[in-house]
């Protein structure tokens, strides 16, 4: 693993642990300034990306990736409902097909949310190298 993967790993999992930004920036200038003068990786000094980070006490931030996947399943499910109202409404001249592409669509809505949330959450922040 690489210094960077390390980095974007540990933002990651400190986003996830609800810490906030600038937390997560100064954490990450600390470890790599630590690492540097240490002249040791930062998986060797602080240990696993995720255990490092459960040492921190969970904050009551929310990321912004937390806030892609949150919307991205709220229109997932807001796809299906829409369906399950329209089949009620239309009583039997539902056709499947469509039920099943709906279904799908949602999946799909979500699945690629949660993609684009744990890419956002696994970014370096502004201002740390």
């Amino acid at each position: 693993m690489t210094n960077d993967e390390y980095f974007k790993n540990l933002a990651y999992q400190l986003r996830w642990r609800r810490m906030p930004e600038s937390v997560v920036a100064q954490t990450l200038r600390e470890v790599r300034a630590e690492s540097e003068a240490a002249q040791s990786t930062p998986l060797e000094l602080f240990g696993p990306e995720k255990s490092f980070a459960e040492t921190f006490t969970k904050g009551k931030a929310t990321s912004k990736g937390f806030w892609i996947i949150t919307v991205a399943v709220a229109v997932a499910v807001l796809v299906v409902l829409g369906r399950v109202v329209t089949s009620f409404a239309t009583a039997g001249e539902s056709n499947p097909l469509i039920s099943v592409l709906t279904l799908v669509g949602a999946l799909a809505i979500a699945f690629i949310g949660s993609i684009i949330g744990a890419m956002v959450d696994h970014r370096i922040p502004k201002g740390v190298e």
